[in-house]
């Protein structure tokens, strides 16, 4: 058994790294917190198994007054283990990332259908990531570069296409808003922002604040401030 040291455990969205959560990191400046990403090496093997070891690892570490933070593919990887385990928690906030994954057969067409994840410049992958005037937030670009590696002359994402499919079939068809009526028993304070309908109280949120971390951060800062 691990010690109970960590404070916060904040888990990502698919493709980023874990600098994304850094528009709200220094609010914990004084804490001990983990990160869990979805990139090309943050496992040994892209696999529901690796993945849930590596989960259940760091909830073990959580202090008895420890939060966990998810958001998009997080919160489907977080939705699901709880589901699926007799774990408790103490504080839980989910941010988006409801709706039922693709099917096997969907995620097989999708492969075919993916973009390019290698960019000429920079520019390129702003481009495709984001709004001109997104493209203002100096603190935003900055953390997009971390998901990105450079080599053979282009800019490659950290989380290849393949990946991408592998870790998504890792949970086809799973729909966390099936099981947020279970999950709540298992969590003593569940937070939940979400741009669509839920059979459970929750924070409505627009499509645009589907990463809120990085779009309205100090909505996120003053929720988990007030925990």
């Amino acid at each position: 058994m691990s010690k109970s040291d960590l404070d916060v455990l904040f888990v990502s969205p698919l493709g980023w790294s874990r600098h994304i959560w850094d528009k709200i990191c220094p609010l914990f400046e004084e804490k001990e917190v983990a990160f869990l990403d979805f990139l090309d090496h943050s496992y040994e093997q892209v696999n529901l198994e690796k993945i849930e070891e590596k989960l259940s690892y760091e909830l073990c570490r959580l202090k008895p007054d420890g939060i966990v933070v998810a958001a998009s593919f997080g919160v489907v990887v977080v939705g699901h283990y709880l589901s699926t385990h007799n774990q408790q928690c103490h504080q839980v906030i989910l941010i988006d990332g409801f709706e039922t994954l693709p099917t096997n057969d969907e995620l097989n067409q999708l492969a075919n259908q993916l973009p390019t994840n290698q960019y000429a410049t920079l520019q390129d992958y702003y481009n495709s990531m984001l709004e001109e005037n997104e493209q203002q937030d100096m603190k935003l670009l900055e953390i997009l570069n971390h998901n990105l590696s450079f080599y053979q002359e282009r800019y490659h994402t950290k989380l290849s296409n393949e990946n991408m499919i592998s870790y998504l079939r890792c949970y086809s068809n799973y729909s966390v808003k099936n099981t947020l009526t279970k999950i709540r028993q298992q969590v003593n304070q569940l937070i939940v922002y979400s741009s669509i309908a839920l059979p459970i109280p929750h924070e409505k949120i627009t499509p645009d604040n589907h990463l809120l971390m990085l779009t309205n951060p100090e909505i996120l800062a003053n929720q988990i401030a007030n925990l």
